[in-house]
Order: structure tokens, then sequence, then C-alpha cells
């Protein structure tokens, strides 16, 4: 459907952005209608079509919010956010990483610290959305980090980052979002895994080194 001429304002699109958080608590994407999400927060359709075509577009743009929140950086700036990371991981030390800066750690670890956003994870189709929008956002950064340090072709390393994508955000929706003692366990652990693996991958060469 075409959006009505009234102009689309920040603070409705927030209104209905929160509103539909709100239902993704209890309900499966598929059953947020348009009807019920105007109930919810209090506008008319007039309104919801003066700031979005449908409910996908809702869903996309809610995304993009809690994935700004968490920074897409270049090749460089990748490098450096994993070298931070390799050096704390490497004392394989809980204390230490539990201290660590969250905003160090790569977005699908991260965004379990914006609470308003986790509604995105309990349905199956959103869980997908997201996990696809995530690998979007940080496909180039790390492909080009990889395929600067291996053989690999962007084909093969943006695959590597599926895995890892796809794998973190399943252990964080089995521990429920939450930063239990477990879930940092379980992040070091992983991390570790995965930080073994790259250096396997590049001959022991890190992701700052030239």
């Amino acid at each position: 459907m075409m959006r009505t001429m009234n102009r689309p304002r920040p603070a409705t699109r927030s209104r209905i952005k929160a509103a539909f958080l709100s239902m993704l608590r209890t309900i499966p994407l598929q059953k947020v209608h348009i009807t019920k999400l105007c109930q919810k927060a209090k506008i008319s359709r007039a309104t919801f079509y003066a700031n979005y075509t449908d409910v996908c577009e809702v869903l996309a743009e809610t995304i993009d919010d809690a994935l700004s929140l968490m920074h897409d950086k270049d090749a460089l700036q990748y490098a450096e956010m994993l070298q931070k990371i390799w050096d704390i991981v490497a004392q394989n030390d809980l204390a230490a990483f539990k201290a660590f800066d969250r905003e160090g750690l790569p977005p699908p670890n991260r965004i379990i610290d914006f609470p308003r956003y986790h509604p995105l994870f309990l349905d199956d189709e959103t869980f997908f959305i997201v996990s696809e929008r995530i690998f979007a956002w940080e496909k180039k950064p790390f492909a080009d980090l990889l395929m600067g340090r291996t053989d690999m072709s962007r084909e093969e390393a943006e695959n590597i980052l599926r895995f890892l994508i796809s794998g973190t955000l399943a252990v964080n929706r089995r521990l429920g979002w939450k930063k239990t003692d477990e879930w940092y366990r379980m992040q070091l652990q992983v991390l570790r895994f995965v930080m073994n693996g790259y250096l396997g991958l590049t001959g022991g060469s890190e992701p700052g080194s030239r």
C-alpha cells in the first residue's frame, strides 16, 4: 500500500517500533498484524502508513536501530578490535574477560547488552532475519581481513562469518540472553576456539600484524 501524504515523524516511528518489540515478546512475527500494532501503539492505520509500508519495514528498521548501536568498522578497525579481544582471550582469565569493555566484542556478543532488542531473537523467523542483517553489516570488514591473512576466497571468508554469527547467536539464545557467569564462561571458550582457528588458518598471524 502507498504511504499517505502525512509526514513521517521520528517520535511516531519510535512509538511504533516500541509497540512492535513489545508484541514480539508474546507472539510470533507472523501474528503481528498492522491492525493490532496500531492498537498497541495507539495510532490510526493512516498514521502507520504515513511512516511504514508494512510490518516487514518496521522489522528491518528496528534491526538496523539495534545494529547501529554497535558500530560498523572498516577492515583496519576490525583488525584492531580483534587484536584487543585476542589479548584478553589469550589470558584465559574469566575475571579479566568479564571486566573487558563490552564495546570491544563483536556485534553477536554485544547485542545482549540491549535488552529492549532481545524480542528480535525469540521468534525463529526474526532470529534468522537478524542473523542475515548482522552478516550484511559485518561481511565486508571481516572478509577483507580474512582474505588479507589467508588464501581464502571472499565467498569462503563470508561463509566463515555466517558460521560465527549463527553459532554465537544460538549460544546467546540457549543461555536466555542473560549475562550470567555461565554466559561469560561460554563466550570465553567460544572466542578461544575462534582465536585458535584463526591462528591456524593464518599460520599464527594475529589480526593486527602486518
